[in-house]
């Protein structure tokens, strides 16, 4: 089990490139902090992430 927002390493999705088309980025190295991948894991959480104030 890893930590959310730790980088899995480069993925390209098979387009021959450096840049992860989904991010428009090199991905940073695997077991790498990456808060966009950790935001975006809780901004696509389902169901919908909740916090108490």
């Amino acid at each position: 089990m890893k930590i959310p927002g730790e980088s899995d390493g480069s993925c390209t999705r098979n387009t021959g490139g450096t840049i992860d088309p989904e991010y428009g980025i090199v991905d940073p190295p695997a077991g790498a902090r990456w808060p966009d991948q950790a935001h975006s894991l809780a901004r696509n959480a389902a169901p919908r992430l909740t916090f108490d104030r």
